[in-house]
């Protein structure tokens, strides 16, 4: 779609291609403080999540951050705690 619209200026939003500009989520940080908050001051030992589909760019680094952040706190990922959603 936004081959046909290359000789318009355009901004992206919430998606990445090369050569465009855009503006995006800041997953990373926005999952990693949630989750660090819920472990480190609720004391939350077991976390589950509702993700979008694996194809979404979004979605994975959601998912990878969620993993990762398990990971730092000693917590083990569970795939029975994980639920590919549509965004819909």
């Amino acid at each position: 779609m936004v081959g046909r619209y290359s000789n318009i200026p355009c901004v992206l939003v919430a998606s990445k291609i090369d050569g465009y500009v855009s503006v995006n989520y800041d997953n990373y940080n926005g999952i990693s403080d949630a989750m660090k908050y819920m472990i480190r001051e609720l004391g939350m030992t077991k976390l589950g999540m509702v993700g979008g589909p694996a194809g979404n760019t979004d979605a994975k680094e959601r998912k990878n951050t969620f993993i990762r952040v398990l990971e730092e706190n000693h917590m083990s990922f569970d795939e029975n705690c994980f639920v590919e959603g549509n965004l819909s």
